[in-house]
């Protein structure tokens, strides 16, 4: 009897400890498999870090580089206006103004700022011509920042106005109610312009 109970108790014994070391083992591989998730999580966490990163860098690299842009923009409009101090101030808040509520980008106004200066637009007016400009080049297919404020400007000299919004509305309803695109417009009017002159034609006459 008592050999059946030293048997069995042995047996248990041997049981426990199989078992023990089975948990043990289970223990193990468990704490590998957490490991090589954690190894895991930590790559993806890195990475995701690193995207975040890469992209806040691309953000602010991109901005000061519109920054740049726009302050050698302005010191252009600057040089060709003769503008300075508070003036200066003044006209390039009214032309940051202008890609807020108009569809057209900031190398447009500048563009069409610097032109309005080297073709003797009053530093005064400059503003005004600049949003004027912007309206016509927003609703036209064939009008460049540049190139139409060039023009415009000329037919403007030329005719001896100073009312830019009723060119621009001028050139803008004889598109609408003909064949002809805008800067064809605005090309045969200089031409007639230039032509005219002599007749002191005005800009109605004109257009």
């Amino acid at each position: 009897e008592r050999s059946k109970r030293n048997n069995a108790a042995a047996t248990k014994a041997w049981d426990d400890e199989a078992k023990a070391i089975e948990k043990a083992n289970r223990s193990v591989e468990e704490y590998h498999a957490s490991l090589e998730s954690q190894r895991y999580a930590n790559y993806d966490i890195a990475r995701s870090l690193f995207t975040v990163s890469a992209a806040m860098l691309a953000t602010g690299t991109a901005t000061v580089v519109a920054f740049a842009k726009w302050e050698s923009g302005m010191a252009n409009v600057a040089r060709t206006t003769g503008v300075t101090g508070s003036v200066l101030e003044k006209l390039e808040s009214d032309l940051q103004g202008l890609t807020d509520v108009l569809p057209v980008t900031t190398d447009e106004i500048l563009q069409m700022a610097t032109r309005a200066g080297q073709l003797g637009v009053a530093a005064g007016q400059v503003d005004e011509f600049t949003g004027t400009m912007a309206k016509l080049i927003a609703i036209s297919d064939t009008l460049q920042a540049d190139t139409g404020a060039e023009a415009l400007a000329r037919l403007a000299n030329l005719t001896g106005t100073k009312d830019w919004e009723g060119l621009a509305s001028a050139i803008a309803l004889v598109g609408v109610n003909s064949a002809a695109t805008d800067a064809q417009i605005v090309k045969t009017a200089t031409e007639i312009g230039q032509a005219g002159a002599a007749a002191n034609f005005t800009a109605d006459d004109v257009i």
